[in-house]
């Protein structure tokens, strides 16, 4: 959506407007606190054009559910990594959510998988998708979190194809 910004200067005798570049808007949701006063402005600027806003607002923790859904459809990798980043999102994911994330990028699952305990909405599925990931990082992220049920990680100490991944496994159930 094409959103154009501007810096407003008022002192009742002037008035001034100054137009922002979507950089100077990026780093001003940077500066912005993150707090419930500012949801309304996080879940409108996350559906800012340029990528850049849109990895600022991903990263805050007072994300509107509206925001999070909005951001889960982001073209850039880089937003939904940002997303993944605020436990508030982590924590508003379904099922159907994490696996679309770990099925669109290797990152994405990496991710989830060294912060699973925050994915308290996903079921068992998940955990499989991540157990079971063709690629070794993100096995290796989901072995070396130790907030994994302990049957998962007996399962990997024994039966990854990685031995990495096996010892990483046994390393956190010690």
């Amino acid at each position: 959506m094409k959103i154009n910004a501007q810096l407003m200067l008022d002192d009742s005798e002037k008035n001034f407007s100054i137009p922002l570049s979507s950089t100077v808007l990026a780093t001003l949701v940077d500066l912005l606190p993150d707090n419930v006063a500012n949801t309304e402005v996080f879940d409108y600027l996350a559906g800012h054009a340029d990528s850049a806003v849109r990895m600022a607002i991903a990263e805050k923790e007072f994300l509107p559910a509206g925001a999070i859904k909005h951001l889960l459809n982001d073209a850039s990798i880089d937003v939904l990594k940002k997303l993944l980043s605020s436990r508030t999102a982590r924590g508003q994911l379904g099922t159907i959510e994490a696996l679309a994330l770990c099925r669109r990028d290797p990152d994405l699952a990496e991710t989830i998988a060294y912060c699973y305990e925050d994915f308290a909405q996903c079921d068992e599925s998940v955990i499989g998708f991540l157990e079971t990931h063709a690629d070794t990082k993100v096995r290796l992220g989901l072995a070396s979190n130790c907030l994994v049920p302990k049957w998962v990680l007996q399962r990997m100490a024994k039966n990854d194809l990685d031995s990495e991944v096996r010892d990483s496994a046994r390393y956190v159930m010690t």
